[in-house]
């Protein structure tokens, strides 16, 4: 009779049943079942009885097996004594009804497998061979699987254990925080990851890394294959026999750096990710990682196609500049300094070409000399320049204020002449805007005419338009409170707000070894709070045994590297000039420290 019943139940089920493909979430496996409402409803198919199924399990699946094996067991009711078979796949089919589970060698585990999508998804699939697939790629995902499987076991008012799922397939698709990603407009599932015949192992490090993110955060299988074969699509780790890896090559890739690039000739998209250096492969995916989860694409016209350097320190190749100033704007490094000069670098890489745009300021009647220390911001919707310069009329030097439309100029004073005190000499202006969006102007009250003939760090608000102070300037701090050294020379500040709240100041003096970074911050994060200063410097000779250097600021690469740019030495020795130099810097325990690789 339970044969009668059983085969009666599966022709009923050939006419009923349709693919169902129902969206689900990594923790909530259970979907939904459309039903063609003009045929009526089955109970389920028949677990148990004379010919039960029973379950075969792939190597790495025992443990899942067993533990719908006991669920078996404790829904049967009826058949108390039932034995429900349980077996490995090297067992061989015998036309007993099967469930499987897991990636079995039966070609149902198989079908399963092609047909999913997303490494997340699961599905469970009912074959009109008496064959029932549990499958998904990840364990987690298994569990959930196998708990769906569960929840749709059931018995009958004869005691006997049905399943009651009532569609042929059930495919549960796991939500992605990635689920659109593409490079060159192609969807990111169509390529291969590559690797030389001969990687490294950072090279198969980084590659499983790649192919683990992709199928995490966006379900996609990429293989993982080596140079010897060429696909269309290929993301290009390490020094492949590839014509674009040599291309990447051929920027002399140093220790601890990595580069991130993509090239496309219309029909062949490779995109190169190579690193040079224990922990430089890390690196490298946290860019990939995070510029395809922001962006969700890149094309080959990004201008993120930049070599990231962990390096120390880098130095630009520009003969001297004093007093550098660097700007990222639309991708493109602009770096300005003493003389009023501009430097472009559009390669992406710190260390790159940087052309020679030239004074990019239109140089106010009343400028005489002393062209100091331009430091240029993106404000509003424009670009402003704090700098200095000796006024012929007032025979001081005072800071000042220009605007441009570009960061290329040519920018024209709008402040009216000096904003700062016609009868003391006043330098190094910077631009600092409160929690409030109150801009201020920090500066250098001049040691050269302070009564006691020691420089001042003062600040005072500026009008909206950046054009004039609206209250009075107040000291902060004098070089004597420093305690680096009797030196009096207070110079170039840069502010910087910590994670923890608190506000530093850089700037410049001597110290027992030269020309300095030191650090002050403010006792209540306010840039008119009381001043304190920190032992130890950001940069000293001391620090490098090499030359000394200061007047710093800070900027940030696009993958959030964090710079300090300083001329170094202070005055040409021997050979070398002031050379603008960058040193990887990082917030640690609320101050500012060296990264090193």
């Amino acid at each position: 009779m339970k044969k009668i019943l059983w085969a009666g139940l599966i022709c009923l089920l050939v006419l009923l049943l349709s693919a169902c493909v129902a969206d689900g979430k990594g923790d909530d496996p259970a979907g939904s079942e459309p039903l063609d409402s003009s045929v009526p409803e089955v109970d389920g198919i028949l677990l148990s009885g004379d010919e039960s199924y029973r379950i075969v399990y792939a190597e790495d699946c025992l443990e899942d097996a067993e533990k719908l094996l006991a669920h078996f067991y404790s829904l049967d009711e009826k058949e108390r004594e039932a034995h429900y078979e349980i077996v490995p796949d090297t067992v061989a089919e015998d036309g007993t009804p099967e469930i499987l589970v897991g990636d079995t060698n039966r070609p149902q585990s198989k079908d399963a497998k092609t047909e999913l999508l997303g490494y997340l998804d699961f599905s469970v699939r009912i074959f009109k061979s008496n064959k029932i697939s549990i499958y998904a790629h990840d364990d987690a995902r298994m569990d959930d699987a196998i708990e769906y499987f569960i929840s749709k076991m059931q018995y009958s008012e004869d005691g006997e254990l049905l399943f009651s799922q009532k569609a042929e397939k059930y495919v549960a698709r796991y939500n992605y925080d990635c689920p659109e990603l593409s490079l060159d407009g192609k969807d990111i599932s169509t390529f291969s990851i590559v690797v030389p015949t001969r990687a490294t192992k950072e090279d198969l490090v980084l590659a499983t890394s790649v192919a683990e993110w992709i199928r995490l955060h966006h379900g996609a299988i990429l293989p993982i294959v080596s140079d010897v074969s060429e696909n269309e699509n290929e993301i290009l780790i390490g020094n492949t026999a590839r014509k674009e890896s040599r291309s990447a090559s051929a920027h002399e890739i140093k220790e601890f750096e990595y580069l991130l690039d993509l090239k496309s000739d219309g029909t062949k998209t490779k995109m190169i990710l190579v690193s040079l250096g224990d922990g430089a492969e890390k690196k490298a995916l946290d860019v990939f990682s995070e510029t395809l989860c922001e962006k969700k694409t890149f094309e080959a016209a990004d201008a993120l196609r930049v070599r990231y350097q962990d390096a120390t320190f880098i130095t630009t190749g520009v003969e001297k500049l004093r007093d550098p100033c660097v700007l990222l704007h639309d991708g493109v490094y602009y770096m300005y300094g003493t003389g009023w000069e501009c430097y472009k670098n559009t390669s992406g890489f710190l260390d790159g070409e940087w052309e020679p745009l030239g004074v990019v300021v239109t140089v106010p009647d009343d400028a005489e000399k002393d062209f100091w220390a331009p430091e240029v911001y993106a404000y509003g919707d424009a670009f402003y320049m704090f700098t200095t310069y000796f006024s012929r009329s007032l025979q001081k030097r005072g800071c000042a204020v220009f605007r441009a439309d570009s960061p290329e100029g040519p920018f024209v004073e709008i402040s009216d002449g000096h904003v700062t005190s016609p009868d003391r000499h006043a330098i190094d202006g910077t631009l600092y805007v409160d929690d409030e969006g109150q801009p201020w102007m920090v500066f250098v009250d001049e040691w050269v005419s302070t009564p006691d003939g020691i420089g001042r760090m003062a600040v005072a608000k500026l009008s909206d338009d950046l054009t004039h102070f609206i209250s009075e300037p107040i000291e902060l701090f004098s070089a004597a409170d420093g305690g680096h050294s009797e030196n009096p020379v207070t110079d170039g500040c840069w502010l910087y707000r910590c994670e923890n709240g608190e506000l530093l100041m850089l700037w410049s003096t001597w110290d027992a070894h030269g020309y300095c970074v030191a650090i002050a911050r403010s006792d209540n994060g306010k840039i008119d709070g009381n001043w304190t200063h920190d032992e130890k410097t950001l940069f000293s000779r001391s620090m490098t045994g090499g030359y000394d250097g200061g007047h710093g600021m800070i900027f940030v690469t696009p993958r959030g590297q964090m710079y300090l740019s300083i001329h170094s030495p202070n005055a040409e020795s021997g050979n070398r000039k002031e050379v603008p130099t960058f040193i990887w810097i990082k917030e640690e325990n609320g101050t500012l420290v060296w990264a090193k690789p």
